[in-house]
């Protein structure tokens, strides 16, 4: 006689294949209620909350794709990424990196894997910003030579379509089509318990890239990959950006 460890394995094993063949191994048949339709309850019911979450997360990119697709989209999903998490909300972030990896499509690549990181973000610890009375106390060379870090809920993101202001325009109510390619940066933050998606210039991007890696702002400013960047307009450019930073919260307070 199997364990009931078994037997509860193999129901899972059953539930996440979505197959009701084993059903007579785990079911007595019932009266107008067999051993097979019994397992299906739970087959059924498993997937459906599966699609549901997933859903609900991906609401944009639902929208673009159209119910069938989504549908044979998270169909495969589910079939080839069994779920192994206590949080189904988790779970449902992964779908975002299975479409970012498996599709064709470019940009439901990128709305899907935005609206992913979107998720993941909001459940990273909101910590301290960098604040005015801080920068205050520093002197002009030891804030050059600072390392600097970003927030922990924080994401810079490269894409080459305008994925960000599709997803703003389709949580407006409109109905955005498809767009044109086009290169764009931006930051994905939460910061007092709210998302932003600050659009950023490809220069500012690869500043806060730099600074990520753990470049001082002076060794950032002088990197190569930043030196095609530099010209009349950095100083500016550069007191606009850091300003921005420090308004919207993007640095973390040193510790």
């Amino acid at each position: 006689m199997n364990s009931y460890a078994t037997l509860l394995e193999n129901m899972m094993d059953a539930l996440l294949a979505g197959d009701t063949a084993p059903a007579r191994a785990l079911y007595r048949d019932k009266q107008n209620f067999p051993a097979e339709a019994q397992l299906s309850v739970y087959v059924h019911g498993y997937r459906f909350r599966l699609h549901k979450i997933i859903r609900n997360l991906y609401t944009a990119t639902h929208y673009c794709l159209g119910k069938d697709d989504f549908k044979a989209l998270v169909d495969r999903f589910i079939d080839s990424t069994p779920s192994h998490y206590y949080n189904i909300d988790k779970y449902a972030i992964e779908f975002g990196r299975y479409v970012a990896h498996t599709g064709k499509d470019t940009f439901i690549c990128e709305l899907a894997y935005l609206e992913s990181t979107l998720r993941d973000v909001y459940h990273l610890p909101e910590i301290p910003a960098l604040t005015k009375d801080w920068l205050k106390q520093q002197a002009p060379d030891n804030l050059t030579n600072a390392h600097l870090q970003l927030r922990i809920a924080s994401r810079l993101m490269a894409f080459s379509y305008p994925v960000s202001d599709y997803i703003t325009a389709f949580r407006a109510g409109k109905k955005p089509k498809r767009p044109k390619a086009i290169q764009n940066w931006i930051m994905v933050l939460r910061d007092s318990d709210e998302m932003q998606r600050v659009p950023l210039k490809e220069a500012e991007y690869i500043l806060l890239t730099l600074v990520a890696e753990r470049h001082t702002l002076g060794a950032a400013l002088a990197s190569e990959r930043f030196a095609p960047f530099v010209g009349e307009r950095l100083a500016k450019d550069f007191r606009h950006w850091f300003s921005r930073w420090i308004s919207e919260g993007f640095l973390r307070m040193p510790y």
